[in-house]
């Protein structure tokens, strides 16, 4: 399998599509919620997720006629960075024997599922289903279209992210490959984010190796940005992305 079989769902004009949802969460976090919603959708849930006990701005799930779309914020505060660096795994419990993840990212994805799930509930089944975000939000996204496949009735959700690090270990990648078919990470090849954690990464809290593996699948484009912030910058990946289609 490769990413030309998800042509006809997630062509370039999807992927900037979804890229201008992305850089839309970081404006909700800057102006406290508020954000601009595209033509022909209407915003249906906002939400905030807890990190390091404070709750957050982390995302919105906006709705069309024929699809959804759930959009996850990247890291903005410094309680955000604090969870990015931290490599510890914890159990993923949303789905059975579905390995370990990212103990930070699990703990920020957890406090908004509910949120998140109870609005999917409310919609109708034959939507499609969109889960997007940038980096950490792309670890979120993970995370989310796992549980939507096995725990909502919108069983093949289709998951498209931006500059994401490695979220779980092999049990987890196993499990997920398996039951979200439509996947795609892009991946900026000068973008040190998805280069992390390590896919084996010591914690000295814990004084345990932990193994991480990116789940399916890549799309990979190039661009040098000026460093390594900017090479990682979700409008820098739109930027890539609208000239393919010029």
């Amino acid at each position: 399998m490769s990413t030309s079989q998800f042509e006809e769902e997630l062509d370039i004009k999807k992927m900037i599509f979804l890229a201008k949802a992305c850089v839309q969460t970081y404006k909700q976090f800057k102006y406290d919620g508020k954000l601009i919603v595209p033509g022909g959708y209407s915003l249906v849930q906002v939400f905030k997720a807890k990190v390091l006990r404070v709750f957050e701005w982390f995302g919105y799930i906006i709705e069309s006629e024929n699809d959804a779309i759930i959009a996850f914020r990247g890291s903005l505060s410094r309680r955000d960075w604090i969870t990015d660096l931290g490599v510890a795994q914890t159990n993923y419990q949303f789905a059975p024997n579905a390995g370990k993840v990212h103990r930070g990212f699990y703990h920020i994805y957890s406090s908004c599922r509910d949120n998140i799930l109870n609005t999917l509930e409310g919609m109708s089944p034959h939507l499609k289903i969109y889960i997007t975000g940038h980096s950490l939000g792309g670890g979120l996204a993970v995370l989310n279209a796992l549980d939507v496949a096995v725990n909502t009735k919108h069983k093949n959700p289709i998951m498209l992210n931006f500059g994401a690090p490695r979220t779980g270990n092999y049990d987890f990648a196993s499990v997920y490959n398996r039951l979200v078919k439509n996947s795609i990470r892009v991946v900026n090849d000068m973008d040190i984010a998805p280069k992390n954690p390590n896919r084996v990464t010591l914690s000295p809290i814990f004084n345990k190796f932990w193994v991480y593996k990116h789940v399916n699948y890549p799309y990979t484009i190039s661009f040098q940005a000026g460093g390594a912030m900017a090479n990682h910058d979700i409008r820098n990946y739109l930027k890539q992305l609208e000239k393919q289609v010029k």
